[in-house]
């Protein structure tokens, strides 16, 4: 007996309330299956894009590690721009404009 077969032989002996429940999770995993391969095939055709775009550029240098200085070639330290910038002025008028993002 196949698993098609099966289903049916046991959905024979369900009430008719039961049967509504298994036609619901049945679309439901029919609709579940649909959205994974379409995540699937989008997945598929975002690496063949990015092979593409990558294509040659196996022997270029890697990107160094987040917060180290490219040219410099040492990590980056809070507080080393300190005493670099002067406020000319201070001036909260310019704040009025940003009222309605304020809380």
């Amino acid at each position: 007996m196949t698993t098609e077969e099966a289903i049916i032989e046991r959905l024979r002996f369900l009430p008719d309330a039961a049967r509504r429940e298994v036609l619901d999770f049945t679309e439901f995993l029919a609709a579940r299956t649909q959205e994974r391969e379409a995540r699937e095939e989008d997945m598929r055709w975002s690496d063949m894009s990015l092979n593409s775009a990558m294509r040659g550029m196996e022997d270029e240098p890697a990107a160094p590690p987040v917060g180290q200085d490219r040219a410099i070639g040492h990590p980056r330290q809070p507080g080393s721009a300190k005493g670099k910038l002067r406020i000319l002025a201070e001036d909260d008028d310019h704040l009025d404009d940003f009222q309605d993002y304020m809380p």
